[in-house]
């Protein structure tokens, strides 16, 4: 699909040159020279399009460093390769503190789910302060992402995934474990709460940044971009998401489907109280406030079961501390604070 889209696009930029350039279709019968011209104008125009893009990502790459791991004593990180039950092999990393953890802590494992446009790189600044907090913390390539075959557009199968993962881990670790806990952000927000709020194995989810409902409240965002758009489509990960899958993959919509098969909203909500706590920066223009306060009034988190930031943005800079202690603090089930 998208290479179709791909050479559609290519078709057209030629087309368009020829326009801007007066030249008509007629001419270029028997015109070699002009037709290698108009050919030529259409690869420059994709050339500086493909070229700004290239910077930017560059650019965006560099500003990512700042979450550079540091190597320290302190944790220990080795790779891991995952079989689910139905034969898949996800590819991950155990990140484990070196010194015995606390005994609140104690073996508690956590299961750290990054966003859309991340990787196991981009979450090991959150998945190594857990690790020196006294946490087990597994990070994994989503499909599409590192070892792991597949499309990163497969948000059903990241979830189906994470559900693989959490039957894996309690399994393996079923004597040795003390609690498993589930943490997110943007698409792993949602992940991590359609996997496991159900889930009896689940102790804790920690999440922020996700969204409510993905085709009413992210997605307009991004079609609306003409710099996002362009992006995601040259990437391929153009998201295609229809009002079916747009039910299983929303949060707000997954809350409702639990409250039919609970038999009332009030289980839900009383689950959610137990087990759940969300953050939020006012100020995100990819996934807006408006997903957090949607997610909120449904489930009637209290406030000691949500936090909203002035400032952060979607990838909640310079928020990292605050949301290691609250997460760590959720974990091992002393509450939170809203500000």
């Amino acid at each position: 699909m998208s290479r179709t889209l791909s050479t559609v696009a290519g078709i057209t930029i030629v087309a368009v040159n020829l326009w801007l350039w007066r030249v008509p279709p007629g001419n270029l019968v028997g015109n070699q020279a002009l037709f290698n011209r108009a050919l030529l104008l259409g690869f420059q125009t994709f050339l500086f399009a493909f070229i700004g893009f290239f910077i930017a990502d560059s650019v965006s790459r560099f500003w990512w460093n700042r979450w550079r791991p540091v190597d320290a004593n302190a944790v220990i990180t080795r790779k891991v390769i995952v079989t689910l039950q139905d034969g898949r092999r996800i590819s991950g990393a155990m990140h484990e503190p070196a010194m015995p953890a606390s005994p609140a802590s104690r073996a508690d494992l956590v299961i750290a789910s990054y966003g859309f446009n991340d990787n196991q790189f981009r979450a090991m600044h959150v998945a190594q302060a857990l690790a020196a907090a006294g946490y087990r913390v597994f990070t994994w390539d989503y499909r599409g992402r590192g070892e792991t075959p597949g499309k990163i557009t497969d948000l059903e199968g990241h979830v189906a995934d994470l559900r693989g993962l959490v039957t894996h881990f309690y399994q393996a670790g079923l004597g040795s474990l003390h609690n498993l806990h589930l943490l997110g952000w943007s698409m792993g927000g949602m992940a991590s709460i359609i996997a496991g709020l159900a889930d009896e194995r689940v102790d804790k989810i920690f999440a922020w940044s996700t969204w409510s409902d993905l085709r009413k409240r992210v997605l307009w965002r991004i079609y609306a971009n003409p710099f996002a758009l362009l992006r995601y489509f040259f990437k391929g990960e153009l998201l295609h998401v229809s009002r079916s899958m747009n039910v299983r993959v929303s949060p707000v919509h997954y809350f409702d489907t639990l409250a039919r098969c609970m038999g009332c909203k009030e289980k839900v909500v009383a689950l959610a109280r137990d087990k759940l706590f969300l953050c939020h920066a006012r100020n995100d223009t990819l996934v807006g406030h408006d997903n957090f306060v949607e997610n909120v009034r449904w489930l009637q988190l209290p406030r000691e079961n949500q936090i909203t930031f002035k400032k952060g943005s979607h990838l909640m800079i310079r928020k990292e501390p605050a949301l290691i202690g609250l997460a760590c603090r959720h974990f091992s089930g002393t509450g939170g604070r809203t500000a």
